[in-house]
C-alpha cells in the first residue's frame, strides 16, 4: 500500500497515527512475564492500544505446568470475540480445548496500552510460572481480526482492512473441533494446519478458498472468498479469521518500510552455513513450518533470544515447554536471518521446504535518553537492576567499592565479554538475566555496590549485528538507519581486541578499548567512512578473519538523546554542549592524541549521575581497567546542555592541546 492509501485506510479504520509515521513498535509486542496468585491480577503494559484499535493476544506458557495447573497451551484471545473468550492452537482432538471457551479467566480486558490478566489462572497466569505473550494490533498493512458466520456456500466473501493482499491467513471454527486452516501465499491452493504438525502434502486435495463456481480464489487486497467446507464456512457455525499482510512498505519514519514478510525457503542441511533468507529488515519474531513433511510450528523471538549460540523456541501446535538449543540457532541479520548450526527437520532439512512469517525488529527512533539507557545498583529483586525497558546490552561493574573490572552482556548473542581484556565471548545463560521487560538479572542478595549500565537497541541511536568473517575486504550492513559516528567490532569466537572507530579520529585510525593506547594508524576500516547502511572492514583478523564471528555495535547522535563527539583540552574548565536540556546522565571519555600510562592516562573515564555528576567530587572508574573507583576528585560538573570538564581534571581528561572523544546520553 502506498503512503497516501495507508493514511486513508488508517483513518477509515480509526487507526491511531493516521497522517503520521506508524512503526512496528506501535502494532506488535513480545512481552514475557511471570504468573501471579489469584489475589493478584496483573496488567501487561506493552504500549499497544488494543482497546481503541483492536487486535489479538497470543500467550504460551514457557514451563510445563504441574499439579492443578495442567494447561500449557497456546491461547489466543482477540477484541472481536471479546475478553475471556479463549481459543487454542494446540490441537486437542475431540476435546473441548479445540473449540472456543468462555470463562472468568485468561485475558480479562483489553487496554489502551496492553491487556489485563486474571490472577492465578492456569491458562495464562499461573502463580510462579513463566509466560510469553505476542500481541498484534490491528492496522492496515499489518494485521486484521475478523469474525463472521458461515453460509455454507462457495464464494462467501469476507472483507478485510489490510489495504493490500494478505500474506497469511488463519481461520478457526469457534463452535466445532475442526482444525485451524492456514493459507499462505507461498503455498497457493495448498493448505496446512496450525493445530497439527502435518505437512501440506497430507491435505493437498483440500481447497478452502473458492469462488462461487468452486474454483480456487486467491485473496485480494479487499476480500477473502471461502469454500463451503465446514472448517471455514458452514451455515451452522461462527468463525474467527486472523489476516496478516506481506511486504506492505508503508511504515517507518518515511512511510516506506515493510514490517511483515511471509515467504518460504529451502533447507540445505548444512552446519553451520544454512540458508540465508532476505527479508529487507531484521526480524524480531519468526513463525516457521516445514511443509513437505511432518514438523511442528516453531516460534522464535528476540526477547527470548533469537541467536545462534543459545536459541530459545516454543511450538505453536503443542503444549511443549520452552526449549533452549545450546550452541545453535537462528542468526538475525540487518536484512533477514540465517539458519546457523541447525540441521533438524524443524528448520533446515536438506531440500526441505519451509514457510515463515517474519515481523520486523523495532525501528522507532527514541525520543528521550530514558527510552534507551538506564543505570542502577543491585537490589534483592527480579530484576536485580531496573531499566523500565528490555535490555540489549549490560555493562556491569561487579563491585563499585573495591577493585574490579567491567563485563559486557549482549542479548543478540546471549554472551558476555570482559571489557578489560581481549578474551572471547562466554555463554551468558540469558534466560535468568536478560529475558525480562524492565531490567537485567535475577538477584538473590542485596549488594548495592554492584552497578549496571543498561542500553536498548533503537533506530538511529544504537544497533548490533553479528557477521561471519570472510578474510577479504568487504562491507557489513549495520541496520542503524543512520550514519554511525562510533562503532565497535569484537571477535566472538576467539580472542580479539575491542576495535573502535570514531568519526572524530577518522577512517585511518582505530582505538583499542581494552588497551591504553591513543588513536593508532590503521587500515582495518579500508580508509573508508561508514554510510547510513554499511561499514567497511579489511581482511585483518581483528575485524574479518575467515571462520570467525564478530559482533558490530554502532552508535550515532540523536538530538536530545545522545551525543557522539569530541573536544580539545585547554587546562581550563570546558563546557561541552551536547544539545541536551537536563544534562548528561552518563559520559564516556577517551583521550586519543597520545598514550600516557598510569594515573588515568588514556583509560576510558566513565561518569554517571547515579554515582554523581555534581558540583563537587564525582566518583569514576575506567571501563578498560581493573581498578577501585576514585571518589575524591572533581573532574566533571553538571551542565544542562551536556557536561563541564573542570580545570582540576587530569591529563586523561583535560590536557592543554589534548584531543578527546566521548559518548554522552541524556
Amino acid at each position: 500500500m502506498d503512503p497516501i492509501s495507508r493514511v486513508v485506510a488508517a483513518g477509515a479504520a480509526g487507526t491511531t497515527g493516521a497522517g503520521g509515521p506508524l512503526y512496528v513498535d506501535d502494532v506488535f509486542s513480545t512481552y514475557t512475564y511471570e504468573g501471579t496468585p489469584a489475589s493478584d491480577p496483573q496488567t501487561i503494559s506493552n504500549g499497544l492500544d488494543l482497546s481503541g484499535e483492536g487486535g489479538m493476544v497470543w500467550i504460551k506458557s514457557r514451563d510445563v505446568l504441574s499439579g492443578t495447573y495442567v494447561v500449557a497451551d497456546n491461547v489466543l484471545t482477540d477484541t472481536e470475540r471479546g475478553a475471556n473468550k479463549l481459543i487454542f492452537s494446540s490441537f486437542q482432538g475431540s476435546g473441548s480445548n479445540s473449540v472456543e471457551q468462555t470463562g472468568t479467566y485468561g485475558v480479562n480486558s483489553f487496554n489502551s496500552s496492553g491487556f489485563g490478566l486474571t490472577g492465578g489462572d492456569a491458562t495464562n497466569n499461573a502463580d510462579g510460572y513463566k509466560y510469553c505473550s505476542w500481541s498484534f494490533r490491528k492496522a492496515p498493512g499489518f494485521f486484521d481480526v475478523i469474525t463472521y458466520s458461515g453460509n455454507g456456500s462457495n464464494g462467501h466473501e469476507i472483507s478485510h482492512n489490510l489495504g493490500s493482499t494478505p500474506g497469511m491467513i488463519l481461520i478457526k471454527n469457534r463452535d466445532n473441533n475442526n482444525r485451524w486452516v492456514v493459507w499462505h501465499r507461498s503455498l497457493g491452493d495448498d493448505y496446512i494446519f496450525l493445530s497439527e504438525n502435518f505437512g501440506k502434502n497430507h491435505f493437498s486435495n483440500f481447497v478452502y478458498l473458492k469462488d462461487s463456481s468452486g474454483n480456487y480464489a486467491a485473496p485480494t487486497s479487499t476480500t477473502i472468498s471461502l469454500s463451503s467446507d465446514t472448517s471455514v464456512n458452514s451455515s451452522s457455525y461462527d468463525y474467527v479469521m486472523y489476516v496478516f499482510a506481506h511486504d506492505d512498505q508503508s511504515f517507518g519514519t518515511n512511510s516506506d518500510e515493510a514490517i511483515i514478510n511471509c515467504g518460504s525457503y529451502t533447507g540445505n542441511g548444512a552446519d553451520p552455513n544454512g540458508p540465508t533468507i532476505n527479508l529487507g529488515f531484521e526480524p524480531q519474531w519468526l513463525l516457521i513450518k516445514r511443509t513437505d513433511s511432518s514438523s511442528d510450528w516453531m516460534i522464535i523471538d528476540n526477547i527470548r533470544f533469537m541467536n545462534e549460540r543459545n536459541q530459545v523456541q516454543l511450538r505453536a501446535n503443542t503444549k511443549a515447554a520452552e526449549e533452549r538449543n545450546t550452541g545453535k540457532g537462528i542468526r538475525p541479520l540487518s536484512n533477514g536471518f540465517k539458519i546457523q548450526g541447525i540441521v533438524s527437520g524443524d528448520y533446515n532439512a536438506n531440500n526441505g521446504n519451509y514457510i515463515y512469517m517474519a515481523i520486523r525488529a523495532s525501528h522507532k527512533p527514541p525520543s528521550a535518553g530514558t527510552n534507551v539507557f538506564a543505570v542502577d545498583t543491585q537490589s534483592n529483586n527480579s530484576p536485580g537492576f531496573t531499566s523500565n525497558f528490555p535490555v540489549d546490552i549490560v555493562m556491569r561493574w561487579s563491585n563499585f567499592a573495591s577493585s574490579d573490572n567491567t563485563d559486557s552482556h549482549h542479548r543478540i548473542v546471549d554472551g558476555y565479554a570482559d571489557l578489560t581484556s581481549n578474551s572471547s565471548f562466554s555463554d551468558a545463560g540469558g534466560r535468568d538475566k536478560l529475558d525480562q521487560m524492565d531490567g537485567w538479572g535475577r538477584e538473590t542478595s542485596d549488594n548495592t555496590n554492584k552497578l549496571a549500565f543498561m542500553f536498548k537497541r533503537a533506530s538511529t541511536f544504537m544497533n548490533q549485528v553479528v557477521y561471519a568473517g570472510n578474510g577479504s575486504n568487504r562491507t557489513v550492513e549495520h541496520g542503524l538507519n543512520a550514519v554511525p559516528e562510533l562503532y565497535i567490532v569484537k571477535k566472538m569466537t576467539s580472542s580479539g581486541n575491542f576495535e573502535m572507530f570514531h568519526s572524530a579520529t577518522g577512517n585511518g585510525k582505530r582505538i583499542i578499548l581494552n588497551d591504553t593506547s591513543g588513536a593508532l594508524s590503521t587500515s582495518i576500516w579500508q580508509s573508508t567512512s561508514p554510510t547510513s547502511t554499511v561499514v567497511s572492514v579489511s581482511s585483518n583478523s581483528s575485524v574479518n578473519a575467515t571462520g570467525q564471528d564478530y559482533l558490530l555495535t554502532t552508535f550515532a547522535t540523536v538530538a536530545g538523546v545522545s551525543k557522539v563527539g569530541t573536544y580539545s583540552g585547554t587546562g581550563n574548565a570546558i563546557d561541552v554542549n551536547c544539545g541536551f536540556t537536563a544534562g548528561a546522565r552518563v559520559v564516556f571519555i577517551r583521550r586519543t592524541d597520545t598514550e600516557i600510562q598510569g594515573a588515568g592516562g588514556t583509560y576510558i573515564y566513565c561518569f554517571n549521575t547515579l554515582k554523581g555528576i555534581v558540583s563537587g567530587n564525582d566518583p569514576f572508574f575506567h571501563i578498560n581497567q581493573t581498578m577501585t573507583p576514585v571518589t575524591n576528585q572533581d573532574n566533571i560538573d553538571p551542565l544542562d546542555a551536556g557536561f563541564t570538564i573542570t580545570a582540576a581534571a587530569p591529563a586523561g581528561l583535560n590536557a592543554s592541546g589534548g584531543t578527546y572523544v566521548f559518548l554522552a546520553i541524556a
